[in-house]
């Protein structure tokens, strides 16, 4: 309609991995890292455009992931000191997501947002016992609100002032 719409996508990727990415022997034999992602939302808009609006869900599978170790190729050579990497199998993501931006007079706009979601390692053969944990910097929850007022008149119109806040939820290390 003129006010709402609706939308849903699905998208496959293929990424091959770092040439400077090495395993403990010196080589670099990873597969491609393989993603599959699901979105799909809303949109609102108002006739008069002075509120947007958008809800979305999402759900995305990644395969192949390379993992940095916390340890260095330390025998002389082209690759020393360089990380060593390992396959690490599958992480998975999936979660909501809302923002909103209301403009209630033509020189002050309001804007905010929600993000809820998991991200996780599905799968790991070299490190089975991280299944389920969270992804580093991945947090559960994150939002932010902003607002601007911008000078309407006089000298100094078209001067925006604006502030706002970010919210990051806690994230595994």
């Amino acid at each position: 309609t003129d006010v709402v719409s609706a939308y849903a996508s699905w998208s496959q990727s293929v990424v091959p991995n770092s040439i400077t990415a090495i395993d403990a022997t010196g080589t670099n034999s990873f597969p491609p890292g393989k993603g599959l992602q699901y979105e799909g939302g809303a949109k609102v808009q108002t006739a008069n455009h002075e509120f947007f609006m958008t809800l979305a869900g999402y759900y995305i599978d990644r395969t192949n992931v390379l993992v940095a170790t916390t340890t260095t190729v330390t025998v002389p050579g082209p690759f020393f000191g360089k990380a060593i990497f390992r396959l690490d199998g599958a992480q998975h993501s999936e979660g909501l997501e809302w923002e909103s931006q209301w403009q209630p007079y033509k020189w002050w706009q309001m804007s905010a947002g929600v993000a809820l979601g998991k991200a996780f390692v599905a799968e790991s053969d070299a490190n089975p016992h991280s299944v389920g944990e969270d992804l580093i910097a991945a947090p559960r929850g994150s939002g932010n609100f902003w607002t601007r007022y911008n000078v309407p008149g006089g000298p100094l119109k078209g001067l925006g002032i604006g502030t706002g806040v970010i919210y990051v939820g806690k994230t595994w290390s």
